[in-house]
């Protein structure tokens, strides 16, 4: 939360903040934590901020394809969500990124954090990583980011550097262990994979950065991460030693517990002991009062605490004018401050998170909600005074909401989906991990668009079970379109209307092997855009395809093929060797830095652009003469990079991994077959060929540039 002269905090668009720390640096994990999720808004408005040069198209359906083929350079990328939080309404979720779910046993997972590990080169050219950690009160929504007044505050731990914050974060109850125990299935392969970029970060942690000696650094408390070992208030006395009877404190709370004790209000004032207090007024545009009459009367008669409202010039939609709506105030501040005559005995000690100002959020241990905030020692240039003003007149009526931690009381099914996708759709599975429970429920269903997908039957809990065809099939057809379903548990069979639906997110594996959101790129358009040199010449190749796909989608509402373009360098030999070997010296690129996401995407994946599309496209194709000498060389592909691996003392396996390896003998056969389909329509479609001339050919132009294997 930067400030500005003033000492009030920046007002800045949360996408813009974030892509303005990303900068020139090249994002290589991500981990964000939400209650609340919106996957269609967080694909196409939050995931592009990890990629800040890349020009977006304003048509959504463009803008997926371009982020979903920027995320495949991008290897670990998860969300954690309260399972509670997920909107069903929150659109499609279609991109290659982990998606777990998270629920407590009472209260609710409310952290909300973005850690991203990035690197940038040095001036001896090697990399030099750094994490950054934000930690905000905005969920991964649409009101969150673009609508609501929340607070958010940036740090970053750099390689080699003491942090507080890593030993919050490493400690066996901190951020990192809570998300790496959320995957279903314990220490299984696949559920360590779905929390590999916490794994990641950990591992920077513990690597290249270390516990901080002493407390202090120049003068001022070392920042630290709230996780909730302790309560709240112990927490913001400890922590930010705050000394009774010092300080002012500020709350900005949007939910309170509303009730007439007022505990959490009185236990936090015990703790910390401030000389006055002001609490922020949550008020709808017409001034009614968002908490209930017997907390805002008791709030009111406690000694020395005020009502107050923030500066309308924050709170306003626009600045044009005095009546302008306000915007729903959803930040969760927690400053205490105090003056002197003296500089130095200025301080101001802010904590901001998700944390709000009820039992809940404040219980600490692991009874309620998991939280996060950051507590931060700033350096003050100017006395500090009070943000908020008391109320002038008290509220006439009273609304209150419900608190989000509330919802921890609401049905929640400990159930995960997960779909196995294979380049044999024979071979894909559909499995399920339901946790156990008290009362075991006897029914339950999947449903989406309002029609049942399928029913489970005997109801297997706490272990990967299968899934039959049927179930297999009906999910598979959905996860062309989204991953979002929704669960009916009933105490009936077919009683859909006596029970509420519980909307889930399949988990997918394997997605490299996912049919593509693209189709319809022909071999010609594929080898030129494997040729192109530049991020931005790409985007804008893919931009201008896109959108005649599309248009001619609108138009046809048949096929999204494009007619093969006339003929040019890409149409003929010097493209097809060019764009070959674009590919792989990107590939190589991508595993020189442990991208083997983006490796396997390139060479066995399904997507528009990958080696098996091109040469599924090629095989067809009217000009016999391209498709022989294109599967030809794609032929040459796997064996070219093993051997430039070995060259270039690449240190990766990825080619030897069992399912690697075999996709790659799968295709190598493949293609020669259909290689030798292409010669013998070479040979009967046109002149004579000389005696011997596919073999001179292939000597000649494959032997020539074949790497050896020796």
């Amino acid at each position: 939360m930067p400030r500005n002269d003033a000492g009030t905090p920046e007002q800045i668009v949360l996408s813009d903040a974030l892509t303005r720390v990303v900068g020139d640096r090249r994002v290589t994990a991500a981990v964000f934590t939400t209650f609340e999720f919106e996957p269609d808004f967080f694909e196409l408005h939050v995931l592009p901020c990890l990629f800040p040069n890349v020009a977006w198209s304003h048509m959504p359906n463009v803008k997926r394809v371009q982020v979903g083929e920027a995320l495949v350079g991008l290897e670990h990328v998860a969300v954690f969500y309260d399972r509670r939080g997920l909107r069903p309404e929150g659109g499609v979720a279609r991109l290659d990124y982990e998606r777990i779910g998270l629920t407590r046993a009472a209260g609710v997972f409310h952290a909300k954090n973005i850690l991203l590990l990035v690197e940038s080169s040095a001036d001896d050219g090697k990399p030099c990583q750094c994490l950054v950690v934000a930690t905000t009160s905005a969920n991964l929504t649409r009101s969150g980011w673009h609508e609501n007044l929340e607070v958010a505050q940036v740090l970053e731990i750099k390689s080699g550097e003491p942090s507080a914050v890593r030993d919050d974060m490493l400690h066996k109850r901190g951020l990192l262990s809570v998300l790496e125990d959320a995957a279903p299935g314990g220490s299984t392969s696949d559920a360590k994979s779905q929390v590999a970029a916490a794994a990641v970060i950990r591992e920077f942690l513990l690597k290249q950065t270390e516990s901080p000696v002493h407390r202090k650094h120049g003068g001022r408390l070392r920042p630290r991460l709230y996780v909730g070992r302790e309560k709240f208030a112990e927490f913001l006395r400890v922590a930010g030693r705050i000394d009774p009877n010092e300080y002012c404190l500020e709350i900005i709370s949007p939910f309170f517990e509303n009730t007439a004790e007022a505990l959490t209000v009185r236990a936090l004032l015990d703790a910390v002991q401030p000389a006055e207090t002001r609490i922020y007024s949550p008020l709808a545009n017409d001034g009614t009062a968002r908490c209930s009459r017997e907390f805002f009367q008791a709030v009111k008669d406690m000694h020395n605490v005020h009502w107050a409202s923030l500066p309308s010039d924050m709170t306003r939609w626009s600045r044009k004018g005095d009546k302008t709506k306000h915007r729903n105030v959803h930040a969760k501040v927690y400053r205490l401050f105090k003056g002197g005559r003296a500089k130095d005995d200025w301080r101001d000690v802010q904590i901001v998170g998700s944390v709000n100002l009820t039992g809940a959020a404040h219980a600490g241990g692991t009874v309620r909600n998991f939280e996060t905030a950051i507590l931060l020692d700033l350096e003050c240039q100017h006395r500090p005074d009070w943000w908020m003003t008391p109320l002038d007149k008290p509220a006439a009526e009273f609304d209150p909401c419900l608190p989000e931690d509330d919802a921890g009381s609401l049905a929640c099914h400990e159930l995960t989906l997960r779909f196995h996708w294979q380049s044999d759709p024979s071979k894909e599975r559909l499995d399920y991990f339901w946790k156990a429970e008290p009362s075991p429920p006897q029914c339950a269903s999947i449903w989406a668009n309002g029609c049942r997908l399928f029913a489970f039957g005997k109801i297997v809990f706490d272990r990967w079970e299968p899934l039959d065809d049927d179930a297999r099939q009906a999910i598979q057809q959905r996860l062309r379109t989204s991953s979002l379903v929704e669960l009916l548990v009933e105490s009936v069979p077919d009683q859909k209307s006596s029970a509420s639906m519980q909307p889930l997110l399949v988990q997918e594996i394997n997605m490299a092997q996912k049919p593509p959101l693209l189709e319809g790129l022909s071999a010609a358009e594929i080898l030129e855009y494997w040729s192109l040199l530049t991020p931005d010449q790409r985007n804008e190749y893919l931009e201008r395809k896109l959108t005649a796909l599309l248009e001619r989608a609108e138009k046809q509402h048949d096929t999204m093929t494009l007619p093969e373009p006339s003929e040019s360098l890409f149409d003929r030999f010097a493209g097809i060797f060019h764009a070959f070997s674009c590919l792989e010296e990107h590939v190589l690129e991508a595993l020189k830095r442990g991208a083997e996401k983006d490796a396997r995407y390139r060479l066995i994946g399904t997507s528009y652009d990958s080696l098996p599309t091109l040469a599924n496209q090629v095989k067809d194709s009217a000009d016999a003469v391209v498709a022989y000498v294109t599967l030809l060389r794609a032929g040459e592909v796997f064996r070219r990079l093993r051997g430039q691996i070995r060259r270039q003392g690449i240190q990766t396996d990825f080619l030897e991994k069992p399912d690697v390896k075999e996709a790659c003998r799968r295709y190598e056969r493949e293609w020669q077959q259909a290689c030798q389909v292409s010669k013998g329509r070479i040979a009967a479609g046109g002149p004579s060929v000389p005696d011997g001339f596919f073999d001179w050919y292939e000597r000649a132009f494959t032997g020539s540039v074949r790497v050896a294997d020796d």
